[in-house]
């Protein structure tokens, strides 16, 4: 017998840590729409701190549907126009694809690991999104 599918599907978690002055944001599990609002809360929290630098680390995301991605370019284009950074690390697989589908992986600063988001997010760039 196998169990319901929803305790297969990884549940979302979000949780954050300070490395080297940077707020490294973890995002784990599945997130969709469902998840939308309490991922916009949390991050909104983390822009509310004083560290203007934060990553995404994505390596334990296993989805994320166009919900979530709003909020992730939102929260993007608000800490930038507030003179900060924020950089995806380590999306792989779906989530991988999904950014390259959406043109938003060009459009995010996207980098294969925590260590290197972390040491490249000093660079800034503009919060607008390009025209499609």
């Amino acid at each position: 017998m196998t169990a319901p599918l929803r305790q297969q599907v990884p549940l979302p978690s979000l949780s954050s840590r300070d490395r080297d002055g940077v707020t490294v944001v973890s995002l784990r599990g599945e997130l969709d729409s469902c998840s939308s609002p309490a991922l916009r809360a949390y991050l909104s929290g983390i822009r509310r701190q004083t560290r203007p630098r934060s990553v995404a680390d994505l390596t334990g995301l296993a989805f994320i549907d166009c919900a979530c991605l709003t909020v992730l370019v939102r929260h993007c284009k608000d800490t930038r126009s507030q003179g900060g950074s924020f950089a995806l690390a380590g999306p792989h697989d779906a989530v991988h694809r999904i950014l390259a589908l959406t043109g938003l992986l060009t459009w995010f600063d996207v980098h294969d690991t925590v260590e290197e988001a972390i040491s490249r997010t000093a660079i800034q760039r503009s919060p607008d999104l390009p025209a499609i």
